[in-house]
């Protein structure tokens, strides 16, 4: 049987102000992980982080918390560092306002014309560098080698077979509180990662990354995504895993030619009504496990969600699926269900 486990984790917000409180939810939850390994018996094959690692763009000291945090997460799950995925949220990069000025005079058909996107992303790709820097210290990869346009590729061996990750860049555009369906994966990017992804051999599972949702997207960008990430002639990702709205939720993007599972999870924090200078969220903090069956095409979920004293349990409220243990079973292949399906009304 090929399967293949995945952590997804997201938003943690580390700060260098952050109280005794939140960093021992983050202890917390490499203890909840732990136990979860050792009493289900269970090999973690990747762990998938959808952004926002640290809070506000990050200082110094939050990137050397946040670094120090993944090499403990490492070490205590005996994963090899190589097998931990980055995509960067908007609070990894520092606001910019050459960025929004920058924004505010470019038409969206300046995106599609090579030349001048190009030009355009010296100025983007500037405030990644801090994120970056964290990354290459974490997992000893630098994902951005090969490519341009802030998104990559990397595929890893496991025992049961091959997982590529392809890493999409949502956050290169955001400046703040306007985002919401104003955001960019880009043609360039996307056109970069589906040449890199036709020259590597066929893996076992394709999962991608990218911190918003796709609803986030500008409407143009919505439909090139989505088309590009569920078809032969793109990449034809299994799932696509996401972060931002500090929240768990599981998505069918799904008609009759093509489906993508959309699966979110993250710590966050507290609302706005609720927040405070160093005031930072303890319960309601979202992780998930998933087992992919390769053979069969299902996904085992598990859910895990924090309390008020910052220990985390199955979260049995978000789906009635889960409401007795916070796990269920639902197909991640949508277009092979579709025509299961289609076969069997036929046999009606």
């Amino acid at each position: 049987m090929k399967s293949f486990c995945i952590v997804h984790l997201s938003d943690l917000h580390i700060s260098d102000r952050e109280d005794g409180k939140t960093s021992n939810l983050r202890n917390a939850l490499i203890r909840d992980l732990v136990d979860r390994t050792q009493s289900q018996s269970l090999k973690i094959d990747a762990i998938a982080v959808t952004g926002d690692s640290v809070d506000r763009g990050g200082s110094v000291g939050a990137f050397q918390i946040a670094e120090e945090y993944y090499k403990q997460l490492i070490h205590a799950l005996n994963i090899e560092k190589e097998n931990v995925l980055f995509v960067p949220g908007n609070h990894d990069y520092p606001r910019r306002t050459a960025i929004q000025v920058l924004l505010e005079n470019t038409s969206t058909d300046d995106f599609y014309n090579k030349t001048l996107f190009t030009e355009h992303w010296e100025t983007f790709q500037a405030r990644q560098k801090s994120f970056q820097k964290m990354v290459c210290n974490v997992t000893g990869v630098n994902d951005l080698e090969n490519t341009e346009y802030g998104g990559s590729i990397r595929t890893i061996q496991t025992d049961n077979g091959l997982i590529r990750f392809v890493l999409l860049n949502s956050s290169w555009a955001c400046t703040g509180e306007r985002d919401f369906s104003n955001l960019f994966v880009g043609k360039w990017q996307l056109d970069e990662l589906i040449n890199l992804n036709r020259k590597l051999p066929p893996a076992n599972l394709v999962l991608g990354l990218m911190h918003h949702p796709i609803d986030w997207l500008n409407i143009a960008d919505q439909k090139l995504v989505v088309e590009n990430l569920t078809q032969p002639h793109g990449i034809n990702l299994d799932a696509i895993l996401h972060g931002h709205i500090h929240t768990g939720r599981l998505d069918y993007t799904l008609n009759p030619d093509r489906g993508l599972l959309s699966l979110v999870s993250g710590v966050g924090y507290p609302d706005k009504s609720n927040r405070g200078i160093d005031q930072f969220k303890v319960s309601n903090c979202r992780y998930a496990i998933y087992n992919f069956d390769a053979d069969s095409g299902m996904l085992t979920v598990q859910l895990r969600v924090s309390n008020e004293n910052g220990s985390f349990a199955a979260d049995t409220l978000l789906y009635d699926l889960g409401k007795e243990t916070g796990s269920f079973t639902i197909p991640y292949k949508l277009k092979l269900s579709l025509i299961e399906q289609g076969s069997a009304l036929e046999k009606k």
